[in-house]
């Protein structure tokens, strides 16, 4: 019987192209990153010769290592108009943001009015709040309220002073206020004009907020409550002598009073302005209350 020669039943793999090698028809090299086929069978023509190969597979588009381009925990990947770029992490607290073509961090949107910061008082004989005062805001309010001291004998007086210097600031004192209306006992007449000076290191003393024991016990002694508010305007400008508006409420067994008014630190900032206030009461520990603080543009 006679011997039928089919050839080559299907396509063999060669690997990398060599250009020593005899390739027959249907062998399928790689060579450039690309795959071709082998058409007619040949010693030493290249891949690119048509008349021997056909390609199989091509080329596609190189990309870029993503691996080389984030180096560091929190990048980002985008594209610019040439290919893919690395966008380095951001400061803490900052958002994304579009620039003009790319994205970038920056600072999140403040807004016209802000909260800078809560702190409240937990049997604390000093409360700061420090750096709590920029360029950025010129007007600012301090909303207090649900505040007691642990004093079972007498009232007290919730004293507000300013801060120089940050966090490792100094107590600026020196203060003097004006009650412009008071009003309290009951009584139907209000008392105009009355104030005074604050000269220790701790600042203004703009409330007396009553704290009436309930019983004998010291350990209850704080039932009635205050609040108020402070008005400050543009604190971190230099050459100047801080200043405030202030109103509040009290009340103790019986009474309630209110004042308003005015004061200003009599001691003058040449440099750098006030950066933060410093919270305490008379002589006792501010037991409850909270004091918030809100920022302004104007």
């Amino acid at each position: 019987m006679a011997t039928l020669n089919l050839g080559r039943i299907k396509p063999v793999f060669q690997g990398a192209y060599n250009n020593s090698t005899a390739y027959v028809v249907d062998d399928i090299v790689t060579f450039g990153n690309e795959t071709f086929i082998c058409i007619l069978a040949s010693t030493g023509n290249a891949t690119s010769n048509a008349t021997y190969w056909t390609k199989l597979a091509a080329k596609g588009t190189d990309g870029t290592d993503v691996g080389t381009t984030l180096t560091t925990q929190g990048d980002i990947l985008y594209r610019d108009g040439s290919g893919l770029q690395r966008l380095a992490k951001g400061t803490a607290g900052y958002v994304l943001k579009q620039g003009a073509n790319d994205p970038e961090w920056g600072e999140a949107p403040s807004g016209d009015c802000v909260k800078i910061a809560t702190v409240n008082g937990a049997n604390a004989s000093d409360i700061y709040m420090d750096n709590v005062f920029t360029d950025t805001y010129k007007y600012y309010r301090l909303v207090y309220g649900n505040l007691t001291f642990n004093n079972h004998t007498n009232g007290a007086w919730l004293r507000i002073g300013f801060r120089t210097g940050g966090a490792s600031g100094a107590n600026h004192g020196g203060t003097y206020y004006q009650k412009i209306q008071e009003q309290y006992n009951g009584e139907s007449a209000q008392t105009f004009g009355s104030g005074g000076h604050q000269s220790d290191s701790v600042g203004v003393q703009i409330a007396n907020t009553w704290n009436q024991q309930t019983s004998s016990s010291n350990a209850t002694y704080y039932s009635y409550r205050g609040s108020g508010m402070l008005d400050f305007f543009y604190p971190t400008q230099d050459d100047y002598k801080p200043n405030f508006i202030h109103k509040v409420q009290w009340n103790d067994s019986g009474h309630i009073g209110y004042s308003q008014g005015i004061g200003y630190n009599n001691s003058k900032i040449t440099s750098g302005g006030i950066t933060g206030l410093r919270i305490n009461c008379e002589s006792h520990n501010i037991v409850t209350g909270f004091f918030t603080l809100y920022a302004f543009k104007l």
